[in-house]
């Protein structure tokens, strides 16, 4: 190597080290960057969130890392996530440029507004239309439900009646996520667009096409969000080909719908979906003249995908969930059921107000949100100003991510924080509590606007389903193994039960 090239290079890596080290001198600490590609190698796997994990425990809840010279701030720990994103919500309620998110969406989903005028009045706007837990004008959350399991049931009934003619009395196996995902995002298109589709109708599964199976595509796709420069790479070049034409066909549908919609609009008219609520704000902007308003045609689109797809994709992935642990726990599975039929019976639906009276099958509910963790990490945060976070400082517009996994597995508040234990949400006497320190649909600001929603979904599909069936596994297949380690990835969810009808 001559000099000149040795004195190039040396200065490259000086700069690079240099970028690394500038900034306040208390930033917090975290693991050895390296040039250029930063903690990117580490990151590789699709688990980011086990690997903070562990991270944490040598850096500490408040941990420097890199995509490539970018620097984010990773948050573990109740305390920290608390005081981040409740008691200082307003310098954390920012969202950084996400490569995926704004170049598909171009910014327009409700989760991912930036801090201003536009994000007040869409989040106002979606809990006004979720208020009282899903009733929309003529939208009768409970009834839609209930619409839907029947549809369920029939399906159910339809596969027994097929396996007795064509197999001899045999039960078959079938996959629980396609069918659950269906009724649950037949919800969503009620509440949205005001009908339900059929189950082979070709838009429908155009829609299901954009609500993934679990949330290991999301943490797959982390990587790009951060680092675009990856997408000249085959392997992401390729998921973002699939995205782009999810998302095509997706806001397709969508835009469909909003267009029949908009024929028949009449601002005198109540309004019976998400759509029409969306249209009268338009019409009242433009009466008022509001040339700033954030309600525009643009926004509407990919409001109504943002919530069809955060109300599908949770849901399902929860009552998914919720079945296999409870095939893989039988004793837990006896208690709920023997619950269901104390308080239910088999005589009438369940109601909401079944809730508060039972407090086992909430619990189960809830530890398996805790030990599912569907959404270990939640949607980055930026913060709007510097900051003193545990004495370091963060400079303002500095990527933020809170490490959510990290409360579901904090040993100070489970007893068993690695394992399936619904007794996490009862007290001494079986009534129900719930942890201050469990934050599954995030907090502050930011706190998803459907939690109330999704709760009110899970519990009456599932209560539902397990009145009139037992679910197992199929005769021979080997026992379950959901058991979570602190460094294993996500636990593949078996495609195969039986469904039982009881007696």
């Amino acid at each position: 190597m001559d000099f000149v090239t040795w004195f190039l290079v040396s200065g490259l890596i000086a700069l690079v080290i240099g970028y690394f080290l500038s900034g306040p001198n208390n930033l917090p600490p975290g693991p050895r960057p390296l040039p250029l590609l930063g903690n990117t190698r580490d990151l590789q796997d699709g688990s980011p969130h086990l690997l903070f994990y562990q991270w944490a425990k040598k850096y500490g809840n408040v941990m420097r890392i890199y995509y490539g010279t970018k620097m984010m701030i990773v948050l573990s720990g109740y305390k920290v996530i608390h005081d981040c994103l409740v008691k200082k919500s307003q310098i954390f309620a920012n969202r950084p440029p996400l490569y995926i998110n704004n170049t598909v969406t171009g910014i327009n989903g409700v989760s991912q507004l930036r801090v201003g005028r536009r994000m007040v009045e869409q989040r106002k706007f979606v809990y006004n239309c979720l208020r009282e837990v899903g009733r929309l004008g003529k939208i009768d959350l409970e009834r839609k439900i209930f619409e839907e399991i029947e549809v369920m049931v029939c399906w159910l009934i339809f596969l027994q009646v097929m396996f007795h003619v064509f197999d001899e009395l045999k039960e078959k196996p079938f996959d629980p996520h396609g069918v659950i995902s269906k009724a649950v995002a037949n919800t969503l298109s009620n509440i949205c667009f005001g009908f339900r589709f059929e189950y082979d109708d070709p838009r429908f599964l155009k829609l299901l096409g954009t609500v993934p199976a679990d949330g290991s595509v999301v943490l797959t796709a982390d990587l790009l969000q951060h680092l675009p420069m990856l997408r000249f790479l085959p392997k992401y070049r390729d998921m973002l080909k699939a995205v782009f034409v999810m998302a095509d066909n997706f806001i397709g549908v969508i835009r469909d719908e909003i267009d029949e919609h908009v024929k028949r609009f009449k601002p005198e008219n109540e309004a019976c979906d998400i759509i029409d609520a969306f249209l009268l704000e338009m019409h009242r902007a433009e009466v008022n003249g509001d040339k700033d308003s954030s309600f525009s045609r643009k926004q509407m689109e990919w409001f109504v995908g943002d919530l069809f797809i955060g109300g599908s994709a949770s849901p399902t992935f929860q009552l998914v969930w919720t079945l296999v642990l409870l095939v893989a726990n039988p004793e837990v599975y006896k208690r709920v059921e023997n619950e269901i039929d104390d308080v239910i019976g088999s005589a009438r639906p369940p109601k909401a107000s079944d809730r508060s009276k039972m407090p086992y099958t909430e619990a189960t509910i809830l530890e398996v949100l805790r030990y599912s963790s569907p959404a270990p990490l939640a949607i980055p945060h930026c913060t709007t100003e510097e900051v003193k976070v545990e004495g370091y400082t963060i400079p303002a517009n500095t990527v933020v991510t809170p490490n959510l996994f990290s409360i579901d597995r904090d040993p100070k508040t489970w007893k068993h924080p690695f394992e399936f234990y619904p007794g996490h949400f009862l007290d001494e006497d079986g009534s129900f509590h719930r942890p201050e320190a469990f934050l599954p649909f995030s907090a502050g600001t930011r706190v998803c606007p459907g939690e109330a929603l999704a709760k009110l979904e899970i519990f009456i599909f599932l209560t539902s389903l397990l009145q009139r069936y037992h679910f197992r596994l199929p005769e021979g297949a080997p026992p379950l193994d959901t058991r979570h380690g602190e460094t294993s990835n996500y636990v593949r969810l078996p495609r195969d039960l039986v469904a039982v009808k009881r007696t």
